[in-house]
Formats: structure tokens, sequence, C-alpha cells
């Protein structure tokens, strides 16, 4: 029932409203990141994020322990965060936070 209920909220929203804005917040983390001196992976209009660390398992943790949900990519140097319409820039700012 709730899985159904969430659906059709974002269904009312429109689809495509719901991708363009998690799409915009990840090119708002993109712009944040390189201003913070990250190295971020290219990507097109997508909602994931990937960026470099020098340990991305303990970033990963680090972020886990503040309530910030990211995941490293195995066998790379990469983080990636997954933005979508229900976040806010104020995620965005915890995240950045963590980093620092």
């Amino acid at each position: 029932d709730a899985a159904i209920a969430a659906f059709d909220v974002l269904a009312a929203a429109g689809w495509d409203a719901i991708h363009a804005r998690g799409a915009s917040l990840a090119e708002a983390l993109v712009a944040r990141l390189t201003a913070a001196g990250k190295t971020v992976a290219p990507h097109g209009a997508t909602t994931l994020t990937s960026w470099e660390e020098d340990d991305p398992i303990a970033v990963r943790d680090r972020c886990a322990a503040a309530g910030v949900i990211v995941r490293d990519l195995p066998g790379t140097p990469y983080v990636r965060a997954s933005t979508g319409a229900w976040n806010d820039e104020g995620d965005l700012d915890r995240l950045l936070d963590v980093l620092q």
C-alpha cells in the first residue's frame, strides 16, 4: 500500500518533472563538489554524481555515520551520490559538510 501511495504521489508530480528535479540537484552537487576542489567524473543528464576520494570506503563510512548515504564504487577511487526530487539543498549541504 505504501509503495502504491508513493507511486501515486510521484506520478501526480509528473515523471519528467521528477527526473528534471533530481538531475538539477545533481548539477548543483557537481558545481559544489568542483568548487570544493573535488575531481568529479563526467556524466550526462543523470541523477548520479561520482567524484574521486583518496579513501572512498572511509568517506562512505564517514558519510553513513552522519546520516548521509553514498556508496563507494569498488575498485575505483570514486564515491557516488544519487539525488532525487525528494532531496533539497539542505541534503547537499549535509554531504559537503561531511566532506570537509
